[in-house]
């Protein structure tokens, strides 16, 4: 008899987190937080795990919303790596001013260069960058 209970439990649990998805409907952020505004930071998350001594994986997922042309900068990014810290994964989604998907970022709109610091002849330092825009306004990254 517990034992069907616990497993009752975990069922309703996955199910109830499985439907908590994050709304990137741009019309339901507070007046307050638009109000005079180029983007809003609607979500941000970065975790840090150590696999092993020397290995980590680094995750980060940033959320904006984009109000006006100010805003476009906070619709593109740049991530630094080299041989030793080489980036894996690298995804991205734009949604339109109701929180539908209108595209994601594809292998080609990624633009991958060598990093110049201004001192060193050579250097295996590289980025990754890409950016998101819409014609259209309110849009979320």
């Amino acid at each position: 008899m517990k034992k069907s209970i616990l497993f009752l439990f975990i069922c309703l649990t996955n199910s109830v987190f499985a439907q908590m998805e994050i709304s990137y409907n741009a019309l339901i952020i507070p007046k307050e937080l638009t109000a005079n505004a180029d983007a809003v930071l609607r979500n941000y998350e970065e975790i840090y795990e150590v696999e092993a001594a020397g290995k980590a994986i680094h995750k980060v997922k940033r959320v904006y919303t984009i109000f006006n042309k100010d805003g476009e900068r906070y619709g593109e990014f740049a991530l630094g790596y080299d041989k030793s810290s080489p980036i894996r994964v690298l995804e991205g989604r734009i949604f339109d001013a109701m929180g539908n998907q209108i595209g994601k970022l594809k292998k080609s709109d990624i633009k991958d260069q060598a990093a110049f610091d201004g001192v060193s002849f050579v250097s295996d330092a590289r980025y990754k960058s890409a950016g998101f825009g819409a014609s259209t306004y309110p849009y979320t990254v």
